[in-house]
């Protein structure tokens, strides 16, 4: 992670504000995590397991401010290519997806599918090009380039909304996805599941 600030420092493509936002976020995740950066390997399970459970409070600053640390890191590592999976994601989904989007009822699946259709489309990605392959591709990247909290849950809910719909939603691609083994990801009974932003 020192090399990351080093290169955000010296990438003049990048406003200076910015920058020193970016490398200010990328000292405070450091100091949350109680290391230095340069004991902080580049690795995004790596630095998600270390800023998991770490609220603004135990960082001694405001809930706010913790809010933007997070999101200039991942924006600096997302500028260098360490994640391709913003924690959020600002564009908008593109016509074909806001097409099907409309069609759904109910506050959480469109939660969950708003989001999943507003990340393929960064990857140019449409409906109808969602199929298992892709899916496997979409959940190696969000464990291993993406900060986003419990990424398997993330998945989980994603193929369990993208079914519902097939089933629900008129004129939803017919693909039926394959629903992950729930078995395999135990979860430590008491342990709370944290949604992705």
């Amino acid at each position: 992670m020192a090399e990351v600030s080093q290169r955000i420092r010296d990438d003049l493509s990048l406003p200076l504000a910015l920058r020193r936002e970016m490398v200010s976020s990328l000292n405070t995740l450091a100091k949350a995590a109680g290391k230095m950066l340069e004991g902080i390997p580049a690795s995004p399970p790596v630095i998600r397991d270390l800023i998991r459970h770490k609220t603004g409070a135990m960082v001694g600053i405001s809930r706010g401010r913790w809010s933007n640390v997070r999101s200039h890191a991942g924006l600096a590592l997302l500028h260098l290519g360490v994640i391709n999976i913003p924690n959020r994601i600002d564009a908008p989904p593109s016509e074909a997806w806001r097409a099907l989007l409309v069609r759904l009822v109910g506050k959480g699946p469109a939660a969950v599918l708003g989001r999943f259709a507003r990340c393929c489309t960064r990857l140019d990605i449409e409906p109808c090009q969602v199929n298992d392959e892709f899916m496997a591709r979409h959940r190696d990247d969000l464990i291993h380039r993406s900060l986003i909290a419990d990424p398997e849950t993330n998945f989980r809910e994603t193929v369990l909304a993208w079914n519902n719909a097939v089933s629900s939603v008129p004129g939803w691609p017919a693909t039926q996805l394959t629903v992950p083994d729930n078995s395999l990801y135990y979860t430590p009974p008491g342990a709370r599941i944290r949604r992705a932003c």
